[in-house]
């Protein structure tokens, strides 16, 4: 029998700074609501702190400000995305604050289209592509590719 849906995934869409954006849904361990954020001195301004998710020290990053905008405002709808991220064989977990989470949705990968370049304020390494939503885009996310760089080891070197 032949698996007609292998080129179809499932994708969380959720807004940050009025746009919306989805990422991989089995990068997504849980999504929760806003909780107490614990500060961590000496952390990327990104960084809001840690979480006690089930007894294990969750590093919680404000969305807006990695992708340079001006820091979250909580609202009713803000909450925070679990994700796993893999870096040198392991597995992170790292809380994503986001203005709201929308809807699961299905994505065939022909339905993705290429991300123009046009000089965009985000790093073109984080977006894989984007979807046509009604009128406007859905832009799609690499999780692994989120946190890059010094930032990933920071809160990796937290997350131990």
């Amino acid at each position: 029998m032949i698996d007609l849906r292998k080129d179809i995934k499932s994708y969380l869409s959720f807004r940050v700074g009025g746009e919306l954006f989805a990422i991989n849904a089995m990068h997504i361990h849980s999504i929760i609501e806003q909780m107490p954020i614990t500060k961590v001195p000496q952390m990327p301004e990104f960084v809001l702190g840690i979480i006690n998710l089930r007894e294990q020290a969750i590093p919680v990053v404000d969305t807006r400000v990695q992708f340079g905008m001006p820091p979250s405002e909580a609202t009713l709808n803000t909450c925070i995305i679990i994700l796993e991220i893999e870096l040198n064989d392991n597995t992170l977990l790292i809380g994503c604050l986001v203005d709201a989470v929308s809807e699961v949705i299905e994505i065939d990968k022909d339905k993705i289209q290429p991300t123009p370049d046009i000089g965009g304020r985000y790093k073109s390494e984080l977006i894989t592509g984007v979807i046509q939503n009604e009128d406007s885009f859905i832009m799609i996310l690499e999780a692994n590719e989120l946190f890059v760089g010094d930032s990933i080891i920071a809160i990796s070197e937290n997350n131990k």
